[in-house]
């Protein structure tokens, strides 16, 4: 059986040490969050710079703001965690950049699920344009999830 390129260059080890200074980002985004809901309690400004803004933006609906109940919005994310747990399980040994990708994906929604259960909306404070709101999570996400397509797409490669 030939040896994929995954597992010779990403070790488990190495997605254990790098899953723990995602978690702790999502830590300090949390701990940033809780400081903005503190100092700027209704919708206010702390810094602005041209097309950058510090502020508070309280997201009620999912991403991009679209409307969703409370109660929809946490079952999809549970739904959504469970299959991302089984894909982190199944890849961990052989293919962990995708268990990677998956766990930080895993992460970063889960600091915006403590948003909404402790707050009852996900808190955004990076505000670009006047027109985009995000939080650190967010962008964990995101960049979750762009791996976790380039390493299926990387994988499909390997595999044939």
């Amino acid at each position: 059986m030939q040896e994929n390129a995954h597992t010779r260059t990403l070790s488990p080890w190495i997605v254990s040490g790098i899953s723990l200074v995602v978690g702790i980002i999502v830590l300090l985004d949390e701990i940033a969050k809780w400081h903005i809901i503190q100092k700027l309690p209704i919708n206010g400004e702390f810094f602005e710079w041209s097309f950058f803004t510090i502020g508070l933006h309280k997201n009620f609906g999912i991403a991009f703001d679209i409307p969703f109940t409370p109660v929809a919005t946490i079952s999809v994310s549970a739904i959504l965690g469970i299959l991302l747990l089984k894909i982190i399980l199944k890849h961990f040994s052989c293919t962990p950049l995708i268990s990677l990708a998956a766990i930080m994906i895993v992460l970063g929604a889960s600091g915006n699920l403590y948003d909404r259960i402790a707050y009852g909306f996900t808190v955004d404070y990076l505000l670009f344009f006047d027109t985009s709101a995000l939080n650190i999570s967010d962008f964990i996400i995101v960049s979750g999830a762009l791996l976790l397509i380039f390493a299926s797409r990387t994988k499909k490669s390997i595999d044939k």
